[in-house]
This record gives C-alpha cells, structure tokens and sequence, in this order.
C-alpha cells in the first residue's frame, strides 16, 4: 500500500477535478464553435431588401425568397 498524506491527497483529487473540467469545457467550445460555422455557411444576407434566410441546396447563387436577386455564399472568416 502506498502511503500519502492527506495534504497531498487532496491536492492530487483537486488536481484531477479541475483537469476533467477544463477538458469538458475545451471540448464543449469546440463542439458550439464548430455548429455555428456550420450554421454560417447557410445564412445569407440580401444587401437589396436586408432579408436574411437559410438556403440548405448547392446552387452556387440562391436567389433571395423576398425580392428574387441571386446572392454569391459568404466567405467564411475566422474570427
């Protein structure tokens, strides 16, 4: 058996906790930041009506639901 004193237990329990949260909270950043760029890449702005909408097809230029201009897809840009 190994002995160990409290002090030290505690430090290594503390230790391991804080450790496991801070992974939990790297990989639940990555996982919001990854579904916003996924959420991005399908929201469209008009510049002519100021209309905002989702297209999910592959058309390169959807036109916009509103007032019918195509738009080119954004560019997306890290922050």
């Amino acid at each position: 058996m190994i002995r160990v004193p409290i002090s030290e237990f505690l430090e290594i329990y503390l230790g391991a906790i804080l450790l496991w949260l801070w992974t939990v909270w790297v990989g639940s950043n990555w996982i919001r930041n990854r579904r916003e760029r996924r959420a991005q890449r399908t929201l469209i702005h008009c510049h002519i009506c100021g209309w905002e909408y989702r297209d999910q097809s592959d058309v390169a230029c959807p036109p916009c639901p509103n007032c019918g201009r195509p738009h080119e897809r954004p560019q997306p840009t890290r922050i």
